[in-house]
């Protein structure tokens, strides 16, 4: 993480430099030979197309975010879906809430704690599977 902010450092040092120079070099052309107000006009137009232009790329990199969320909580969604399989044990899978009524039931029937406690994990994680489902297919 150290080693990527000191290359981003160095990249817009090595950026920056020369588009500060031109910058003012461009700015110096466009307002050569103009009166102050004419100069203040071209000025304030090149202002707002900037402004502009930040404001696209502001809401693509929202979006892309959202995105990227959505990818998460969709992978998210699969992992917890292997694991309620698998802490559900019985195949073929019958579904999460078939799967917490079974063993609620063979708890009933046994007394064996290690089912209440299958059970219980089972609802943790369909309250997780539930949340993530929901971001995933905003």
């Amino acid at each position: 993480m150290k080693a990527k902010s000191i290359l981003t450092g160095i990249l817009i040092g090595i950026v920056a430099f020369p588009t500060i120079t031109l910058g003012s070099s461009f700015v110096s052309s466009l307002i050569a030979d103009k009166s102050v107000d004419e100069a203040v006009q071209i000025l304030a137009t090149q202002i707002d197309n900037l402004i502009g232009r930040v404001e696209i790329v502001e809401i693509k990199q929202t979006e892309q975010e959202a995105q990227i969320a959505k990818q998460e909580a969709c992978r998210e969604t699969d992992r917890l879906l292997v694991e309620i399989k698998e802490v559900c044990g019985i195949q073929p899978f019958p579904g999460l809430d078939e799967c917490i009524s079974r063993r609620l039931n063979y708890y009933s029937e046994t007394d064996n704690i290690s089912e209440l406690n299958r059970a219980d994990i089972l609802k943790e994680l369909k309250s997780l599977y539930l949340s993530a489902k929901n971001q995933c297919e905003l």
